[in-house]
């Protein structure tokens, strides 16, 4: 059975607004044919089916002269195609609910001769109606009828069968009105409009070989017209200048065939025509209205930072990236006529603003589903509205239950089972790690969370391996270490660089770690530096979630504060960790969210310890984990500060020890080398004052058992180096003299 209606009851089977209309009139003569369908009772044995488009959800695209028609089958999508004898295939019906009408009219042929050719095509919805199969054409008595019966009629968006109509329109246009001899810049020239209006490249093949198959039969068309619109198209993703409709002018084009060729172009949906003028001002907010209600893909990232997805990826827009997305949309005119480009004052300035509201906000990318404050998730790929972030990847849903969230602890825990924590609350701190990269966005902008620090009591412990694995649950990549070797300014430049990063690992701290740029840049959400080589100094937002791995370090007691501490304990017998983890990282993936899914679900509030700055992060993640009974987060936190205190005391008594030794003993005049002063605190003879011996003796004695040491000369010096005595900090003159190193005792800041 055919698949198109061939008959009035099989049209309005198919809910189309069907209207009688009289056998050889042009029109139908029933009263409120456009709101009211004819019954069936109201046909005549030769009545016409007229199908009024708009109500019965369709369009038909009108072919009206003979060109349009032959290159149609190139340009416009394939879908169900009426006619009559001598005129076939020039109605092309879809499905297109809600569309609205439009004409292409060459407009040299409005009073010529020929006149009846001016019109080029009509998008036919809303109110008209239009003879559909099986009728009688009123004029020529010739049968209306279905190409092919067995054809489906295509669904198609507005904008895009408006689009195509277009090509066709400028197609026509362009090959009518091109002489033989200037076809080659022509095409180069109808390249530039159309990029400048925004087609794509294949858009544009496409257009220029359907008018090369017809008029302009070149030997090898397809791979002249192509070479020239690769080269346009490459010309305009620079920036550079582009032949368009002075180039269609010196190669023949007429004046109103270029303004016909301008309307195919520049009258589609969403296109705005602006007037350059001198209040640059204007023009700019003319812009950034139009590529916000286009919904375009830019968005303000924070930081005057401009960005725009391009398949999946967010760069910075640069001025070539900002032209290309005005192209798309806007076309400028001077004195009426129209320009090549923007002007480059006009995107200088909208560059300059530095913040752009009436665009989307971006506060980061997820390469997980967004969790977002209520416990809901987007699982879709790309731009989240109600979150404001751009997920790049999606996943089986996650639960939102106390059920699942059960699971997914459990699964975390199994994961690591066999890692050498010091205690359950340093695998839970990890845990913590986890959940914080994969539910991030379940937080509020800019809400500051703590720092992770991995030590150990041995190298060899695989604690940057599992500060890398924290955050590949999410990422899907480990994260490169970076290394810091002096404070200061290294700490600065090293964070304003890292400030757009997901995740800053820095490994292998030693000595004492103390930055107040880092603190400054956790707590307020972003990082402050100088441009290298002036003074001026520039503010970023900052992104990162920060881990450290240090054996042997000790942090300043405000940094202390922001810490979350991971500590392993390898086995003096084991061997050096392999980075062996067996793990399934989205089934990790999966476990972290739905733990702070189904908190945030179930609508609880968890009794946990308050902690500094983190509101936000304590509500969420340590919440989390205390409302599935685990221990609380943020007491083990603390109990760590307390801790870094009582080790701040401990390397104080040290340094006062040494101090005096060093003082009653006269190695401060004549220098000593630290083999020496290491040689003497553990009881080897030599000519210190034997009181302050003994007792900077018995402080590191006391120290060194604390911790597991021993009394060696080379384990006195290695702690030594850890409290501040440090031979690269701290030496005479800052050189090392006669090939020996020497030190002095060198507080630091307030100790």
């Amino acid at each position: 059975m055919p698949a198109l209606p061939l008959s009035v009851p099989e049209a309005k089977a198919r809910n189309w607004h069907v209207v009688h209309v009289p056998p050889h009139a042009p029109n139908c003569d029933r009263k409120g044919w456009q709101t009211t369908p004819s019954e069936l009772e109201e046909f005549g044995p030769e009545d016409g089916i007229g199908v009024v488009l708009g109500p019965s959800g369709l369009v038909d695209v009108d072919l009206d002269c003979a060109e349009a028609a032959i290159i149609a089958p190139l340009l416009l999508p394939a879908t169900a195609t009426f006619g009559r004898a001598g005129k076939e295939a020039t109605h092309w019906v879809y499905n297109c609910a809600g569309a609205r009408s439009g004409q292409w009219v060459d407009a040299e042929l409005k009073d010529a001769e020929d006149k009846k050719r001016a019109m080029i095509l009509e998008m036919r919805g809303g109110p008209l109606y239009t003879l559909f199969p099986p009728s009688t054409h009123w004029k020529s008595g010739t049968p209306v009828e279905w190409d092919d019966p067995n054809a489906e009629i295509a669904g198609i968006a507005e904008n895009d069968l408006r689009k195509a109509c277009r090509l066709v329109a400028f197609a026509v246009l362009l090959g009518r009105g091109i002489p033989d001899g200037s076809r080659h810049n022509a095409a180069l020239a109808a390249a530039g409009c159309l990029a400048l209006a925004g087609f794509s490249m294949d858009e544009a093949m496409l257009t220029l070989r359907a008018v090369g198959a017809l008029w302009w039969p070149l030997q090898a068309p397809d791979g002249n017209v192509d070479a020239g619109v690769r080269d346009t198209y490459a010309k305009h993703a620079q920036g550079l200048p582009l032949m368009t409709w002075r180039g269609l002018s010196a190669a023949g084009l007429s004046d109103q065939r270029i303004e016909s060729a301008q309307k195919a172009l520049g009258t589609r949906e969403g296109l705005v025509v602006i007037e350059a003028s001198t209040n640059i001002g204007e023009n700019v907010d003319a812009i950034l209205r139009q590529l916000r209600a286009s919904d375009a893909p830019l968005f303000d990232a924070g930081g005057g930072r401009l960005v725009r997805a391009v398949e999946g990826q967010l760069q910075d827009l640069t001025e070539a990236g900002l032209l290309e997305e005005i192209g798309r949309l806007c076309v400028f005119h001077r004195g009426g006529k129209p320009l090549t480009k923007p002007p480059r004052e006009v995107v200088t300035a909208l560059q300059a603003r530095g913040s752009w509201p009436t665009l989307r906000h971006l506060r980061g990318v997820s390469h997980a589903p967004v969790v977002r404050p209520d416990g809901s998730v987007s699982v879709a790929v790309g731009y989240d509205d109600e979150s404001q972030v751009w997920a790049r990847t999606s996943l089986p849903a996650t639960t939102a239950t106390r059920e699942g969230a059960m699971e997914g602890l459990a699964t975390l825990v199994l994961a690591t089972q066999s890692t050498w924590w010091k205690d359950d609350e340093d695998q839970l701190a990890w845990i913590a790690h986890v959940m914080t990269h994969a539910a991030r966005y379940a937080l509020p902008a800019n809400a500051p969370v703590p720092v992770w620090l991995y030590t150990a009591n041995a190298a060899g412990s695989g604690k940057t391996t599992l500060a890398q694995r924290a955050s590949w649950v999410t990422l899907g990549a480990m994260p490169g270490p970076t290394t810091i070797t002096r404070g200061g300014e290294e700490w600065s430049k090293t964070l304003f660089s890292s400030a757009d990063r997901e995740v800053l690992l820095l490994d292998n701290l030693r000595g004492r770690v103390e930055s107040v740029e880092l603190e400054a840049a956790v707590l307020s959400g972003q990082v402050t530096a100088r441009r290298f080589h002036t003074q001026e100094t520039v503010t970023r937002p900052w992104r990162p979630i920060v881990a450290l791995t240090a054996n042997g370090a000790t942090l300043g007691s405000d940094l202390s504060r922001r810490v979350i501490p991971v500590r392993l304990e390898r086995p003096v017998d084991a061997e050096a960790y392999s980075g062996d983890l067996v793990l399934d990282r989205e089934a990790m993936l999966r476990a972290a969210l739905s733990i702070v899914r189904g908190y945030l679900a179930s609508g609880e509030t968890a009794h946990i310890t308050p902690w500094q700055s983190y509101d936000a992060w304590n509500r969420v993640i340590p919440a989390s984990l205390a409302w599935l009974g685990c221990g609380d987060l943020v007491a083990h936190a603390q109990a760590s500060i307390a801790s870094v205190d009582a080790e701040r005391e401990e390397r104080m008594r040290v340094i006062r020890a040494l101090h005096e030794f060093l003082a009653a003993s006269g190695w401060l005049e004549r220098g000593a080398s630290a083999n020496e002063i290491c040689q003497e605190s553990i009881g080897n003879s030599g000519p210190g004052d034997t009181k302050t011996r003994r007792e900077l003796q018995a402080v590191l004695r006391e120290v060194l058992e604390t911790r597991r040491g021993t009394m060696t000369v080379r384990g006195v010096g290695h702690y030594l180096g850890t409290v501040g005595l440090v031979p690269g900090y701290a030496s005479i003159n800052g050189k090392v003299s006669s090939g020996v190193r020497r030190w002095v005792v060198r507080l630091k800041g307030n100790e």
